[in-house]
């Protein structure tokens, strides 16, 4: 989950710090799985790792998108959104 510090007051917010840590890691699971099953050999963490210097770029005006960065890493970005069966329309308007 990439946290550092996390400093909780309550019980209460502890044990909801839990739910949400384990929620996560539950998703994280199922979008492994659903990676592999549809050819994309890296887990969700590797991923989103690789894809965190990509920048997607949206240009209102002419409503082109458009992706800087490694040509490799806009092709993975791709296949994990086939994958994940995300409509890559909807992500930015």
């Amino acid at each position: 989950m990439r946290i550092g510090r996390v400093h909780i007051h309550r019980p209460s917010r502890e044990n909801a710090m839990g739910f949400v840590c384990s929620l996560a890691t539950m998703i994280v699971d199922v979008m492994d799985n659903v990676l592999k099953r549809n050819g994309v050999d890296m887990t969700f963490g590797k991923v989103v790792d690789n894809l965190f210097s990509l920048n997607l770029k949206y240009d209102r005006e002419s409503e082109e998108e458009s992706f800087s960065g490694p040509l490799k890493l806009a092709d993975l970005f791709m296949d994990v959104a086939e994958a994940l069966e995300i409509d890559t329309d909807h992500l930015i308007h």
